[in-house]
């Protein structure tokens, strides 16, 4: 097949299916909250062109429903004449032959992307009983530029099988089904009437676990479905406890961009109260409004568990970046990385982990292979807080491949709204001759739980990491992108895309060179049952490794990690300067007799008194350390 897919290079806002004089726009795409992605596609010559999407009456929006007209996108109206639309029950020979009407749209009816839909209203309505193929025709001019002749608009990652048909007369003469093809959906939309559809209904289909406290500033991951031709403007609901039976006053939640479109999913974050007390327990959210009207889709209610906070507690995000120096992409990373140092660095903690180049965590016992081997099918790939594994840059948002905005910061804000169930705290201090530090993590939990299903992990970051030869290299595909340098201006890609294709002398910055438990935690580290208010502090003292890339140990710095042993998420992170002074446990500069004994430590960095046989760590009052195998 002989076709021309231009790259995507802009973004248009789509409108959505909203009401108009009492009809809808309905189609295969939408962006109800910002913008949609727009993909061309053409032969890259002039031709004549029929494109055409198909309505079933299967669609909650369409049954029952007539078709009055349709709306499309053309690329570059300039070049193009011949225009009609048409309804067909078949795909036609040509436009002109569609069997259920044609209508003819003047030229001066036309218009390109980014001036508007060119709008058509047919003479008479026509009732959908089945199914129909709704469409247009065009003719593309010999003396066209380039943009007009890669005419058709597309959008999204298309997921829809009806939403793509297209052929030419001359090169391509027969019908092609691109649908579900990964060119995106045709830009065309139904003008609709339904008298029969409900206003005002939503359909709830699940809900997360999730963390409030008396205040309101809890949030609740809800996955909903828009059922009603209104759209959803504001949802009221209740909490209730199903132990105790405590419900809460109604919350009405008003949406500052309303989510329209029959049968739009969406996930939706709804602020959420706590209970009396500090406990996790079962709760029902019970939808009590659409728009302040009652739902019409009937009673609407799902179940999770609650866990009301003593107060809400500061949480920082783990940003873990997986890169390396021979992956031409990942720059992008890096440029996204130094991007949330600067607008996010009190809300992140970043974390770059390299793979195959000089920086890689060797150690078996401490390196993020499980982790990565799991997940990580390309690079530059991030995971956010455990929890959410997409790219650095473009985040999880499947029609953000542009990059006028860092849309991960979508991802990050979203972390950011749960509360979680504890805060972390940490400093790390040299011993006197800084070859090992002294960590004090102290956590603070805002809940009564009877177990304690957390472990603690921790990893060393090194900046200003710099290297010669052809493995400190950093790949850079975006140099071959210098032409386009003006798409990039404001971004933080710009250094990239105007650098040099292998790029020397970089300092990398945030690496991990050293971890300790880093995929499951410390185990037995947070001691049950946990109680409301109360503080546990644990004391971590690993075995330094040798770190033949640190030139400068003023440049290191430790991460904590909270981990839910339970889910594998992370709760929370803290980071710290490595200071000089003296250690928070005072091994190195004893004060007494009693305190200048060796102190024994497990391979953990847990003071142990040695019942068990196996190898520990001593320190000696010095600051030295050395092995103890106990027999």
């Amino acid at each position: 097949m002989c076709l021309l897919a231009v790259l995507l290079v802009q973004l248009f806002p789509v409108c959505t299916k909203a009401q108009v004089d009492g009809s809808f726009w309905w189609g295969y795409y939408e962006e109800p909250a910002s913008t949609e992605l727009v993909r061309y596609l053409g032969l890259g010559q002039p031709d004549t062109y029929d494109a055409a999407i198909l309505l079933r009456n299967t669609a909650t929006a369409l049954q029952g429903a007539t078709i009055q007209g349709l709306r499309f996108q053309l690329r570059n109206a300039g070049n193009i004449s011949g225009v009609k639309a048409w309804m067909s029950h078949a795909l036609p020979a040509t436009g002109a032959d569609a069997d259920i009407c044609v209508k003819d749209v003047a030229d001066n009816e036309l218009k390109s992307l980014g001036d508007g839909y060119v709008e058509v209203v047919f003479d008479a309505p026509y009732a959908l009983e089945d199914s129909l193929y709704l469409g247009f025709t065009f003719t593309v001019a010999a003396d066209a530029d380039n943009s007009g002749k890669i005419p058709l608009c597309c959008a999204g990652q298309n997921t829809h099988e009806d939403a793509f048909f297209f052929r030419t007369y001359n090169l391509l003469p027969a019908w092609q089904v691109l649908g579900g093809q990964k060119y995106g959906d045709l830009m065309l939309q139904a003008l609709v009437a339904n008298t029969s559809l409900a206003q005002n209904a939503v359909v709830l289909e699940s809900m997360d676990d999730f963390n409030a406290d008396a205040t309101q500033n809890g949030h609740a991951a809800v996955r909903l479905t828009n059922k009603g031709a209104m759209g959803i403007t504001s949802l009221t609901y209740t909490i209730e406890a199903e132990a105790t039976g405590e419900k809460s006053e109604p919350i009405t939640y008003e949406f500052s961009t309303p989510i329209t479109g029959i049968d739009t999913k969406a996930e939706v974050l709804l602020p959420v109260v706590g209970g009396s007390q500090p406990v996790r327990e079962n709760v029902a959210l019970t939808l009590q409004a659409v728009n302040e009207q009652p739902n019409e889709s009937g009673a609407q209610s799902l179940k999770a568990q609650r866990t009301t906070l003593l107060q809400g507690s500061r949480r920082r995000v783990l940003f873990e970046e997986y890169t390396g120096t021979w992956c031409g992409w990942c720059p992008r990373g890096t440029a996204a990385m130094e991007w949330l140092s600067e607008h996010m660095d009190d809300d992140v903690v970043l974390v770059a982990v390299h793979q195959g180049d000089p920086m890689e965590i060797s150690a078996a016992s401490t390196s993020y292979s499980s982790l990565i081997a799991s997940n990580t099918k390309g690079y530059p790939k991030v995971n956010i807080n455990r929890n959410i594994w997409c790219d650095p840059y473009h985040g999880t948002d499947a029609n953000a491949m542009t990059y006028d905005n860092i849309y991960v910061q979508n991802d990050v804000e979203r972390e950011l709204a749960f509360l979680p169930e504890a805060a972390i705290d940490l400093k790390a201090t040299w011993n006197e001759n800084r070859t090992g530090f002294m960590a004090e993590t102290d956590i603070l939990f805002q809940c009564n739980i009877e177990d304690a299903p957390y472990a603690l992990a921790f990893v060393l970051l090194a900046d200003g990491l710099k290297g010669t030869g052809t493995n400190w290299t950093q790949s850079n595909s975006y140099a071959a992108l210098a032409d386009y340098v003006d798409y990039f201006t404001g971004t933080p890609l710009v250094p990239y895309v105007t650098g040099a294709e292998n790029m020397t002398g970089v300092s990398y910055d945030r690496v991990a060179v050293a971890a300790w438990n880093i995929q499951d935690g410390i185990a037995n580290v947070v001691k049950a049952p946990l109680k409301a208010g109360e503080k546990q502090t644990y004391s971590f003292e690993p075995t330094l490794p040798t770190l033949p890339l640190v030139k400068d140990k003023d440049k290191l710095r430790l991460v904590a990690i909270l981990l839910n042993t339970e889910t594998g998420r992370v709760v929370n992170a803290a980071i710290s300067n490595i200071d000089l002074g003296t250690p928070p446990s005072g091994i190195a500069q004893p004060t007494s007799a009693a305190e200048s004994a060796p102190y024994t430590y497990d391979l953990q960095g847990r003071r142990t008194k040695v019942a068990a046989g196996g190898v520990y760590i001593q320190r000696q009052p010095d600051g030295t350390s050395r092995k103890y195998i106990n027999k």
